[in-house]
């Protein structure tokens, strides 16, 4: 959503194909003279309406209206004007302007009280003119983080609430959500207070149209969910208010069952969103029943969805020793394995991540399952990856199964280290010696670790050129 046309703009655009240059500018010039003469009304309305349809181009010129001086104008017509005609057309107009570049953008936020007005105009009693108004109101969020910042600080979200009834047209509503989307987008992110009564709104018009026929609804419903990922990007009070509210729980996950991935994918980011926060933040997304999603999720065709669910779940694995023996006993840790094996790169980075958030955390009997589920074998494989940063989890996952199997030595009356033994099976030793001298700092300096904690002994002398 940016700029608005009808279907005049078809007709006129063809026929400016064959009008000279000259011939717009006099058409600007004189739709000009007449907007600020004493002239009638419906010659003004005729003329409004030639300036927003000239905007509503393809390759609108944007710069020759405002070159003009069209956004005062339009602006005094928003105003004065009582015909509902007219100050549509000047609204959509402007629109149109804010549909531009970001310096087209800002003209017509500095040079005029636009925030103030298009604010106003949302009391208006006309459907269009309020439809209209969240159009230019959306077009100058989405702008970048000072023009969202600037309505937030006018109290554009508490407009947004008013606005809302339950009777409120669809096309209404789809507008309030987008912008809704708009304000909460865009780093660094806005105050907690300016954005948080935001929740409330989503709940209800979650509950009104994530009903039974959520797909007549779909693009409401996408809205949403990206205000939500946006909004869930960040401190644990924004999980906190989030995960308070069940009707948006029910329907984040509600939407992760969809085969349609503009509302899967934000719906996933959500769900990981939540789940960066506590363990009691966590484990309230495990008891909601999410585990069976992901393991859908993560076996999904698209790539893309593969790579958010793996993402999702590198943080649950990132949980409480309890939080990763559920994950466990789910089966997830073998279709992860499988995708570290067998799966395109992005997608295998992000189940890496959980393989080694796994090997963290685990108490020694789920240490120990990890292993037998072959992920000690893959992190090994993955030690010849291309990526330093992939390289670098593997060894930290490495690591922390070594570390452990050193503290299970004496439980189970070994005098070696199995898990150690185990890496060298699989050639890791040799790898990780040769990654001692590895370009990247944090991966030398891992290899170098390992190699000196594990790999050390009578006839294997640490590099003298590594000691510290």
């Amino acid at each position: 959503m940016s700029d608005r046309e009808d279907g005049s703009v078809t007709e006129l655009s063809a026929a400016l194909k064959s009008v000279d240059i000259t011939d717009i500018t006099e058409k600007i010039s004189r739709w000009r003279k007449t907007l600020t003469s004493d002239g009638n009304e419906s010659e003004k309305l005729e003329a409004v309406t030639g300036v927003r349809r000239l905007l509503s181009l393809i390759s609108p010129p944007i710069d020759d209206i405002i070159d003009a001086g069209f956004i005062p104008i339009l602006i005094d017509l928003l105003t004065v004007s009582q015909d509902t005609r007219m100050k549509t057309e000047a609204c959509w107009a402007l629109t149109n302007i804010a549909a531009g570049d970001t310096a087209q953008t800002y003209k017509l936020m500095l040079s005029s009280d636009i925030v103030k007005l298009s604010l106003e105009l949302l009391n208006e009693q006309s459907r269009d003119i309020i439809d209209q108004t969240l159009w230019l109101i959306g077009n100058l969020t989405g702008t970048d983080v000072y023009c969202r910042d600037v309505y937030l600080q006018a109290n554009v979200t508490q407009k947004l609430i008013d606005l809302y009834q339950a009777d409120t047209p669809p096309a209404t509503v789809l507008h309030i959500t987008w912008i809704m989307s708009n304000l909460n987008r865009n780093k660094p992110s806005p105050k907690y207070s300016q954005t948080a009564p935001m929740i409330h709104l989503i709940s209800n018009i979650f509950h009104r149209f994530g009903g039974g026929n959520i797909t007549s609804s779909m693009d409401i419903i996408e809205n949403c969910l990206w205000a939500l990922s946006h909004f869930t990007d960040g401190p644990n009070e924004r999980l906190e208010l989030v995960l308070n509210t069940p009707e948006i729980t029910r329907i984040v996950l509600y939407c992760m069952t969809f085969d349609d991935q503009k509302i899967k994918v934000p719906a996933l980011r959500v769900v990981g969103n939540l789940v960066t926060g506590s363990d009691v933040h966590t484990q309230i997304v495990i008891d909601s029943g999410v585990l069976g999603q992901l393991e859908k999720l993560i076996q999904d065709p698209r790539s893309s969805i593969r790579r958010e669910a793996c993402w999702a779940l590198s943080n649950i694995c990132a949980g409480t020793r309890s939080q990763i023996s559920q994950i466990i006993d789910s089966g997830l840790i073998q279709i992860l394995v499988n995708i570290c094996h067998k799966d395109k790169q992005t997608v295998y980075k992000e189940a890496m991540y959980s393989l080694t958030n796994a090997t963290s955390g685990a108490n020694n009997n789920d240490l120990q399952r990890l292993v037998d589920l072959g992920v000690l074998e893959v992190l090994c494989k993955r030690l010849r990856d291309t990526e330093a940063k992939i390289i670098q989890v593997a060894l930290e996952g490495i690591d922390n199964v070594c570390r452990v199997g050193s503290l299970m030595n004496p439980i189970a009356g070994m005098n070696l280290n199995a898990f150690v033994e185990r890496v060298e099976r699989n050639g890791g030793r040799s790898v990780i010696q040769g990654l001692v001298h590895h370009y990247d700092i944090d991966v030398s300096s891992k290899a170098d670790e390992i190699v000196n904690n594990w790999f050390v002994d009578s006839d294997t002398e640490a590099d003298p050129e590594r000691e510290r």
